[in-house]
């Protein structure tokens, strides 16, 4: 991850294609990229809309939404809690 100021970062994995943009305020993260996904022995690009919230210290709550060609195909809720 590479901070380009104190909000906005670029980021990278290796299931997605080119690089997360990514911006933080308060405790709040949101992110866009395209992930690759394996599909029927293809990969399909889904484009991501990632939002995460800081609740505290130990909980993390993730929203992201998916779509395909401007069309919503997805989305997933989680609830991450540290052990």
């Amino acid at each position: 991850m590479v901070y380009k100021d104190n909000q906005i970062f670029i980021a990278d994995a290796k299931d997605v294609v080119g690089v997360a943009n990514g911006r933080q305020s308060g405790n709040a993260v949101n992110m866009h990229y395209t992930l690759a996904v394996p599909y029927n022995n293809s990969v399909i690009n889904l484009s991501m809309d990632d939002w995460m919230y800081k609740i505290n210290n130990d909980i993390v709550l993730n929203k992201t939404s998916m779509k395909k060609f401007g069309f919503k195909v997805g989305e997933i809720n989680l609830f991450m809690k540290k052990k």
